[in-house]
């Protein structure tokens, strides 16, 4: 979910930037569907990629870790899952690397992300969340939120719905 401070640039604002600035947005921000580039004002802009991440995107605006974080692991996700306009070659250095982060990763690779999804959403509710209440997520995800928070059976949306319906498939 989107931050006060977070900054919400069109493509047409990132090539007016001085080169300086637009290399910052190239390097943190995050693409959004309509093409806009979302800078965020947080330490969330340092969250890296690995092939193996300890978080998987869900639905318009919430993350799940699926795997256990221990103090001083780094937080990583999947940007094979954030719009990718062009492959970006990946270094992250896990055991499954593919070499190359590319465009069409979500839709060949969701089936063992929803998968990795669904196991992690399975266990939230009986892992303490400490963090859960400073949750903001969007009012379409609701209830993945509820799901956490009580257990209640939800829909797990697909990694797959998102990226077809992001390039205008759905």
């Amino acid at each position: 979910m989107l931050d006060h401070f977070d900054r919400i640039l069109t493509p047409a604002q990132v090539q007016q930037l001085p080169s300086i600035l637009r290399a910052l947005v190239d390097k943190y921000a995050y693409v959004e569907a309509n093409g806009d580039s979302v800078f965020c004002w947080d330490l969330g802009r340092y969250m890296n990629h690995s092939c193996e991440p300890a978080s998987r995107g869900v639905g318009e605006s919430f993350e799940v870790a699926i795997r256990d974080v221990a103090p001083c692991d780094e937080l990583t996700c999947e940007y094979g899952a954030l719009n990718l306009l062009e492959p970006l070659d990946c270094r992250c250095g896990a055991p499954r690397c593919r070499g190359v982060i590319g465009v069409d990763d979500a839709a060949r690779l969701y089936q063992r992300w929803d998968e990795e999804t669904r196991s992690a959403f399975a266990l939230a509710p009986k892992v303490h969340q400490p963090l859960l209440p400073f949750a903001k997520v969007r009012t379409t995800d609701l209830p993945l939120l509820e799901a956490v928070r009580t257990g209640a059976t939800v829909q797990i949306p697909s990694a797959r719905e998102y990226a077809l319906r992001d390039r205008g498939a759905l």
